[in-house]
């Protein structure tokens, strides 16, 4: 401890920690969403360039589109390519009847992911075929997660316990 009368003291302490960081970190997954093909869908305030920031360095090819007229033009051009992600801001059902229309002479193999509001932090999939996540707090990892259950590359996890409802099911009536 060093103290001066008028300028306050200054002291030192020293810790010791165990070096956490190598055995806190999990070990890297297999990457699956290397060279998948991926269009991201955005309105004018959308975070398209976020997801696009958090999918290619995962290998990913990744396209914005601002609109539905380029994504349908987007798919036109690339139709064996695998997963479209709808951002939040985006009318999800108009988008989805859009691009979900059989375009004559164009054979696809789309998957759709969509991104809304709400809870869930886990990918589900919807009565269309969508996998759909939640974007409020959607970390990299869920969404990474989401592309790759939508692309094929990794199953849905389990249903996800939601704040105040019981781990126990219920009884039938």
């Amino acid at each position: 401890v060093k103290s001066e009368p008028g300028l306050g003291s200054r002291f030192t302490v020293t810790m010791p920690f165990a070096n956490t960081i190598q055995t806190a970190l999990p070990l890297p997954a297999e990457n699956l969403l290397h060279g998948l093909h991926c269009l991201v869908l955005v309105g004018e305030r959308g975070m398209g360039a976020d997801i696009a920031n958090y999918l290619r360095p995962e290998g990913m090819v990744v396209e914005l589109a601002s609109d539905i007229t380029a994504a349908r033009r987007w798919i036109k051009e690339h139709p064996q390519e695998m997963c479209i992600v709808i951002g939040d801001t985006v009318d999800r059902d108009l988008a989805l009847g859009e691009l979900q229309q059989h375009q004559p002479g164009v054979e696809t193999n789309h998957s759709f992911v969509a991104i809304g509001r709400g809870k869930r932090r886990r990918a589900r999939i919807d009565a269309k075929g969508v996998v759909v996540v939640d974007g409020n707090l959607l970390t990299r990892s869920a969404l990474l997660r989401t592309v790759a259950v939508a692309a094929g590359r990794a199953s849905v996890p389990e249903r996800e316990i939601m704040p105040g409802e019981s781990k126990v099911p219920r009884a039938p009536k």
